[in-house]
């Protein structure tokens, strides 16, 4: 894989140990460590905001037959440029993100540690920004920022 445009990337395993690594040094603080781990459990691949300037994507590796641990490959890329027109915050993509991908709004609150009232907030927010008023219109929208 590339190793351009500020990208770097790590092997990592089940306690955050870099067991590989390539291109930039860098680490992943303990807090957005937790939150991977936290989506890497719902589903084996994930992308969170790292920073104002970059995305980690984080895909779970199952190990061989006969081994054991998990194994998490991270990626450490540029902040795509439809992330830098949109006027969420970083909660707020993270969010809808969860949100378009099926998870309910207690799911939500639950895999962020917030309340369903503030969840429910802040999916209020997001339509109000983005100019929708369901999941499927925020799906597009966001599909459509992304393209």
């Amino acid at each position: 894989m590339e190793t351009s445009q500020g990208v770097g990337m790590q092997l990592v395993d089940e306690a955050g140990v870099v067991q590989w690594a390539r291109g930039e040094n860098w680490s992943i603080p303990a807090d957005v460590w937790t939150r991977l781990r936290r989506e890497l459990d719902r589903k084996d691949t994930c992308t969170l905001p790292f920073g104002k300037e970059h995305v980690v994507d984080a895909w779970l590796l199952t190990p061989p037959e006969g081994l054991t641990g998990h194994r998490t490959l991270l990626r450490l890329r540029a902040r795509p440029a439809w992330m830098e027109t949109c006027e969420l915050t970083e909660r707020q993509m993270e969010i809808a993100e969860l949100v378009t991908g099926g998870a309910t709004i207690r799911e939500v609150a639950g895999h962020l540690g917030l309340s369903t009232h503030t969840v429910r907030t802040h999916v209020r927010n997001i339509y109000r920004v983005l100019g929708v008023g369901n999941r499927l219109e925020l799906a597009r929208s966001l599909s459509f920022l992304r393209a």
